[in-house]
């Protein structure tokens, strides 16, 4: 199966991934930065959402890449 083919089946799948990953990651850290500084610095937060969500979407994608070659 081609890389478009494992997209196109599966986009929801990797977009969600990647959101909820991106999301539950930069809560955590801005709970990490509350705790210790008592200021939240929100571009920190939105750059962990969007690197951590860019990188779980590809782990995602990948997986469902190499589940679809078994």
């Amino acid at each position: 199966m081609s890389l478009k083919e494992v997209f196109k089946k599966h986009y929801k799948t990797i977009l969600i991934s990647g959101l909820v990953g991106g999301f539950i990651y930069a809560l955590g850290m801005a709970g990490f930065e509350f705790l210790s500084y008592d200021d939240i610095d929100v571009t920190y937060i939105i750059y962990n959402f969007i690197c951590f969500g860019i990188f779980s979407s590809f782990m995602s994608y990948f997986n469902l890449k190499h589940k679809s070659k078994v």
